[in-house]
């Protein structure tokens, strides 16, 4: 926070720069789930056979699936 006092130009330029610092957070989280998503896959996310899209498939949901358990605790985030 300090840094933003000390780096902005007034209170609603702090909050756009911590808007921004946020989304690039995101965008980093986001890029290394589809890197780790790519190598958890069976498949490659490009190949064309349907039977592999269909277990690559079932693999994405089952770990969706994970988020759904009582123990995510998804309604307390």
């Amino acid at each position: 926070m300090e840094y933003y006092q000390q780096h902005c130009r007034g209170e609603d330029d702090m909050l756009i720069q911590l808007g921004v610092t946020f989304q690039g957070s995101m965008y980093n989280v986001t890029s290394a789930v589809i890197q780790a998503l790519r190598t958890a896959l069976l498949y490659p996310l490009d190949d064309e056979n349907p039977k592999h899209l269909m277990k690559n498939r079932q693999f994405f949901e089952m770990q969706m699936d994970r988020f759904k358990r009582a123990e995510a605790r998804l309604l307390y985030v």
